[in-house]
């Protein structure tokens, strides 16, 4: 009965690495297409982002603002306090947020069980 839950835990572990592997690899494929850079510097105050991208060699998560290429807008209490210059780009995580504001590029989102990408540029 132990082995079991063991191998099922270890599965489920799996799954989620592949799923935040795949989830990472995906942001990374949308922001180096909008910043045409290999390294992407990433501003967000979400901490599942940031655990999501702590280690992955592609993007790095910065504590300042103005040092980002990409502002990655995860809350809608964000949008009212967020100050950005014209060469950051705004991504969001929900259609409601890119929905709420129009200098958001583009939205990476879930939904029906697919990744859903909306409004580049």
């Amino acid at each position: 009965m132990i082995k079991i839950f063991i191998l099922m835990l270890f599965g489920t572990w799996h799954l989620w690495a592949l799923d935040k592997e795949s989830t990472t690899k995906m942001y990374h494929h949308v922001f180096h297409t909008l910043t045409n850079k290999d390294t992407i510097k990433l501003y967000t105050k979400d901490r599942e982002y940031i655990q999501a991208f702590n280690g992955y060699k592609h993007i790095g998560i910065v504590n300042n603002i103005r040092n980002a290429d990409v502002i990655l807008v995860t809350e809608k209490d964000e949008l009212s306090k967020l100050v950005s210059s014209p060469k950051q780009i705004l991504f969001a995580t929900s259609y409601q947020l890119l929905k709420k504001n129009n200098n958001i590029v583009g939205a990476l989102y879930w939904r029906k069980g697919h990744y859903r990408l909306s409004k580049i540029g």
